[in-house]
């Protein structure tokens, strides 16, 4: 993985705001993503349905979805379709794809947290974390609009 500190806030940095976009369209296609890019972002989008409910650490999410997790895959479609820079996507799901094939190497409980450290730092969680957290609360939708498909 490359520096951190320094991709950390070019990823967002080209994000458009795109009023009409089909977000019925393939992602496949308009996003120009290999099959293996594909599998990663269906890791990444199942993560967050999985874990974005599980609410201890989404609070955009309960803001902006209102907790509805069949508007994720949308959300994440709309904000990937606005990136002007399509090796952003490729690069933002080389970090996802980094973190779910290298699982941090931890054991033992958490006495701070009161839970497992493995549980604590599952790839799934940390990434539903980071999306609250970054993407959603730099790029909320603008209107409930935004996030029905067109």
């Amino acid at each position: 993985m490359k520096n951190n500190s320094n991709n950390k806030d070019h990823l967002l940095q080209d994000v458009q705001s795109v009023k009409n976009i089909n977000s019925k369209s393939d992602w496949k296609s308009n996003l120009k993503l290999s099959n293996e890019e594909i599998n990663t972002l269906t890791f990444f989008v199942n993560a967050l349905k999985d874990e974005l409910p599980k609410g201890h650490s989404a609070p955009h999410f309960n803001i902006y979805l209102k907790g509805d997790v069949s508007q994720i895959e949308e959300y994440v479609k709309r904000f990937l379709f606005k990136l002007k820079d399509r090796s952003k996507i490729k690069e933002l799901l080389s970090y996802i794809k980094h973190g779910r094939d290298n699982r941090p190497n931890v054991e033992g409980r958490d006495e701070n947290l009161n839970m497992d450290a493995k549980e604590h730092y599952r790839i799934e969680s940390r990434l539903a974390s980071v999306f609250d957290s970054y993407f959603m609360l730099l790029n909320p939708p603008s209107t409930q609009a935004d996030i029905i498909q067109n």
